[in-house]
């Protein structure tokens, strides 16, 4: 199993419009990179929201919930091969990221689901910290499939 905690903000160029500020957690299992719980939490001008993905072993479907002040709303899709945005992630790792190939994945937030590709523009190494490590550049395109 895969225990991922990120955290993001929009910089300040892009907070004139959105302002966003947010913590995203996900758990999913290695054996097909199936999503067990995704939850990313956020505020968006002192308003906050919620999405979130349970995976339910008894009906074999991913439980989607958005909150939005008190309100929230439950979705339901069926769980083969729809991911939760962090194991997608992750899965994208493991198929040809060859420069010029392209993959395609279903992604599910818990709102909505979303067609993605991911084109392989190229190879490269980028510098973290004080370590150089070796990196593939996407290009991402996606639409709403909701």
């Amino acid at each position: 199993m895969y225990q991922v905690t990120a955290r993001g903000r929009t910089n300040e160029l892009v907070d004139v419009l959105f302002n966003i500020r947010g913590e995203a957690d996900g758990l999913f299992a290695a054996n097909g990179f199936s999503p067990i719980s995704f939850r990313f939490a956020f505020t968006e001008r002192d308003r906050s929201r919620e999405l979130g993905v349970r995976y339910d072993a008894a009906t074999n479907t991913l439980i989607g919930l958005a909150k939005k002040k008190d309100h929230a709303r439950e979705r339901r899709e069926p769980a083969a091969a729809v991911y939760d945005p962090f194991s997608a992630f992750y899965l994208l790792r493991s198929r040809d990221l060859t420069p010029g190939s392209s993959q395609q994945i279903a992604v599910f937030t818990g709102k909505d689901r979303y067609q993605l590709t991911a084109h392989v523009v190229r190879q490269e190494r980028i510098l973290l910290l004080d370590d150089e490590r070796a990196a593939v550049r996407l290009h991402l395109e996606g639409f709403k499939a909701t």
